[in-house]
C-alpha cells in the first residue's frame, strides 16, 4: 500500500478543503458591514458606537459561513480582519 504526496497533502492541511469562495464571500460581507458601520457612526467620530454595530452584524456572517464549511478558527479570524478594516474606516472618516 503506497501513499501519493497528493494525498498526504489533502489529508494533513485541512485548507485544500475549504470552498475558498465561502472564505472570500466571508471576507468580503465582514468588510462591507465594517465600512457600513462606521459610515453609520461618521458624524459621531466614537468607534465604540460603530464596534457596537458592527459586532452582531459579524457573528451572523461568521455563523453563516461556519454552517456553509468554514473552520470556527477562521470565522473568528475573519471577524478580526473585519475590525481591522473597521478602524481603517472609522479613521478615514474621522479625517474627511
Amino acid at each position: 500500500m503506497k501513499i501519493s504526496v497528493e494525498d498526504n497533502i489533502l489529508v494533513d492541511n485541512l485548507l485544500l478543503a475549504i470552498n475558498p469562495y465561502v472564505l472570500l464571500g466571508g471576507v468580503l460581507l465582514t468588510s462591507i458591514a465594517a465600512f457600513i458601520s462606521a459610515y453609520v457612526f461618521s458624524g459621531t467620530h466614537d468607534i465604540k458606537k460603530s464596534i457596537i454595530l458592527y459586532i452582531p452584524i459579524s457573528i451572523v456572517i461568521a455563523t453563516v459561513i461556519t454552517i456553509l464549511g468554514s473552520p470556527v478558527i477562521i470565522s473568528i479570524g475573519i471577524i478580526g480582519f473585519g475590525l481591522v478594516v473597521l478602524i481603517y474606516a472609522s479613521n478615514h472618516f474621522f479625517y474627511k
